[in-house]
């Protein structure tokens, strides 16, 4: 069974919303901010259970529009996956230009 991202998106909308573009986050940063109850409502041992819902997520919500996803100051093109870029990635604030908030996928170690 999936987790549930219900326990997470409060703590991602505040960190996006306490960042301005171009500021990023990791999504674990949201997923780190969990309380032990959270991680039960969760339905998952550990904030590392939850990357793999987040990383879905953020591509959802890319192709809602609601985000853009960068990798190395590129935007990523709707064209491009979830399978496709690394493992590593951070959320951004919300851009001054378009007010949606960028996903900032990053190939470094």
């Amino acid at each position: 069974m999936a987790p549930s991202l219900d326990p997470v998106m409060p703590h991602l909308n505040r960190l996006l919303d306490s960042r301005s573009f171009p500021k990023t986050i990791c999504p674990s940063e949201a997923a780190r901010a969990l309380s032990v109850t959270d991680l039960q409502r969760a339905g998952v041992e550990s904030w590392r259970d939850l990357m793999p819902a987040i990383r879905e997520l953020a591509f959802g919500l890319r192709d809602e529009g609601v985000l853009e996803i960068l990798q190395k100051g590129e935007i990523l093109p709707v064209s491009q996956t979830i399978q496709q870029p690394s493992d590593r990635f951070g959320f951004g604030g919300k851009s001054s230009k378009t007010g949606t908030c960028i996903l900032l996928l990053d190939d470094g170690g």
